[in-house]
């Protein structure tokens, strides 16, 4: 059977046949299979066209709904995919999932589920992970590969283990080794090429790249390596907030990832509509990418769906075990030989500040990433030689105990009022009660 659907794509639907599906393959323009529906979908095209008229013809097929001109199709294709891309809400069920999505979230799901290759670049805290999850558990797509900055890899396994726990997750060259089975691999960038022989053999159903504007290098060893796994993955969602920092070209490597270049034009002819286009026309240029596979929902448009506040904890592996250990062995040492004498906790800061010293790097490189997406960040600590250091690293203000409470005032009404000003560093007890810092979501 083919089927017109309310995409103005054609649905086709039979009993398995290898040589069917094989000139599906062959004389098809973006053939999509949707295993959960056992349905292949062919968006509409003169070339999708002379295929169902040859299906209509030679294979015993029948017609549901009409088949109109291509061009005409197309138009309605369009603007049913650009609707789906910014729905509010749509009808999805997800059996296995460990939690309730947000409606707006569901909507995102659905959509990436029908676009299969999909750029989800929703702003900070709308959660792309869970959505890329919801995702992947929806189509069955696994195993799956998760690629991400090495500070995020234990983010990744905890929210896998929470959202989909019926499934395996291990990260790659930490616990596991390549002779376990797992439903899903989380993989650095860093790591990801050392790893591609063995990536080849598994037969990888999906790919998600977090925080995706580490690859808009084309020329980086890590974004060739992503487009190494990507040309033999179904299922391909990038997740950042930030898909364009600096100029338009840096969404092409993203695009050519997905391989959704080809239908927009390439990407000379992409880059040129981008330019002649220009920021006060961004919503055209959204438009167009909408049809192939693009989300972008803001705060704003669904704030009324957002809890109050959200916590998140990102445990970091240490740098060096080994010297926390030599510490925590001196500390145990010391509290057996002098009992309750003295206080305990005047040792136990050298564990502390050790700790926090391995965990300096992946502060500041989640510190980066989030400032690269334009949103302000309050960053509150409790050592002061830590907070100093950030200060330094990103010539951002320290607020502590230190400054007068005048400076105190100017310094908040600042990162209030001032759009360059992206960091606030303050102590707790300096930060903590009292203060409006709205600015930073």
């Amino acid at each position: 059977m083919i089927q017109i659907n309310e995409f103005s794509e054609m649905e086709l639907r039979f009993r398995y046949n290898a040589d069917l599906i094989a000139l599906i393959k062959e004389r098809g323009e973006f053939p999509n299979y949707q295993p959960q529906r056992k349905t292949w979908l062919l968006p509409p095209s003169s070339q999708n066209q002379r295929l169902a008229e040859h299906l209509l013809a030679h294979w015993e097929f029948f017609l549901r709904g009409e088949l109109r001109p291509a061009d005409e199709m197309m138009e309605a294709f369009k603007q049913a995919r650009i609707a789906a891309s910014m729905a509010r809400d749509a009808p999805l069920r997800c059996p296995g999932l460990g939690g309730t999505l947000r409606p707006f979230q569901r909507a995102g799901v659905a959509y990436m589920a029908r676009t299969r290759r999909c750029l989800v670049a929703d702003e900070m805290g709308l959660g792309k992970t869970v959505e890329a999850l919801a995702a992947l558990q929806y189509v069955s797509a696994f195993p799956a590969l998760v690629v991400c900055p090495a500070s995020l890899q234990l983010y990744w396994q905890e929210q896998s283990a929470c959202w989909l726990p019926g499934r395996q997750v291990r990260i790659l060259g930490t616990q596991s080794t390549l002779e376990e089975r797992a439903d899903i691999w989380v993989v650095s960038y860093a790591s990801l090429p050392r790893y591609l022989p063995f990536l080849r053999n598994i037969r990888l159903r999906a790919l998600v790249c977090d925080e995706a504007h580490y690859l808009k290098n084309p020329a980086a060893r890590r974004t060739q390596a992503v487009r190494e796994v990507a040309r033999y993955v179904p299922y391909r969602f990038l997740l950042t907030g930030t898909p364009v920092l600096n100029r338009p070209n840096e969404i092409v490597p993203l695009l050519a990832i997905l391989g959704t270049l080809y239908p927009l034009g390439g990407s000379r002819a992409f880059l040129r509509f981008v330019r002649d286009a220009g920021p006060e026309r961004l919503e055209e240029i959204h438009a167009r990418l909408r049809v192939w596979g693009f989300l972008r929902r803001t705060r704003a448009q669904v704030l009324p769906e957002l809890p109050a506040k959200e916590r998140v904890r990102v445990h970091v592996p240490l740098d060096d075990p080994s010297a926390y250990a030599e510490i925590e062995n001196h500390f145990w040492a010391w509290a057996q030989a002098h009992g309750e004498v003295l206080n305990p906790l005047v040792r136990l800061t050298r564990l502390r500040q050790e700790a926090l010293r391995q965990k300096l790097p992946a502060i500041r490189e989640w510190l980066q990433g989030f400032l690269e997406s334009g949103e302000k960040v309050v960053v509150f600590g409790h050592h002061r030689e830590a907070l100093s250091h950030l200060g330094q690293v990103f010539d951002a203000p320290v607020m502590d105990g230190s400054m007068p409470v005048r400076e105190r005032q100017a310094l908040i009404t600042r990162f209030q009022e001032d759009t360059h000003f992206p960091m606030l560093l303050s102590s707790l007890t300096v930060g903590g009660v009292g203060w409006t810092l709205t600015a930073a979501h």
